[in-house]
């Protein structure tokens, strides 16, 4: 469960939520992590993230743009890291888990990739 707590009355319902938890998971006990709230990125800076990788493809010749989107990935995305059977391995975020800042910063450098590859894109 992910909360977002911004008012008394959330944090009422946040309160609420993790006693029913641990009352279902008394046995086990529950792990509560509290860390600032990053506002995912918003509906237009996706759109234009992806209007930009298709119009970088489409500029340089690539064919796949899902293909050209996970270089991209392994060249400069914001990363994370999830535990695989007892290791730390660092993927890629999804577009879906960039926050607003991230998605800016990807935004950027994909103009500034394609400005030094002498292909400036239209989308603005």
């Amino acid at each position: 469960m992910r909360l977002v707590v911004k008012t008394e009355q959330q944090l009422s319902h946040a309160a609420k939520a993790i006693k029913d938890a641990l009352a279902a998971h008394a046995d086990r006990g529950l792990m509560v992590t509290i860390e600032p709230f990053h506002p995912p990125r918003t509906y237009s800076q996706n759109a234009m993230l992806h209007a930009l990788i298709g119009e970088l493809a489409d500029a340089s010749g690539y064919a796949d743009t899902e293909e050209l989107k996970e270089l991209l990935k392994v060249e400069f995305w914001p990363t994370k890291t999830i535990k695989l059977a007892k290791r730390d391995v660092t993927v890629p975020k999804s577009t879906a888990e960039l926050s607003r800042e991230e998605c800016s910063v990807v935004i950027e450098k994909i103009l500034y990739i394609a400005a030094e590859m002498g292909f400036p894109l239209k989308t603005r």
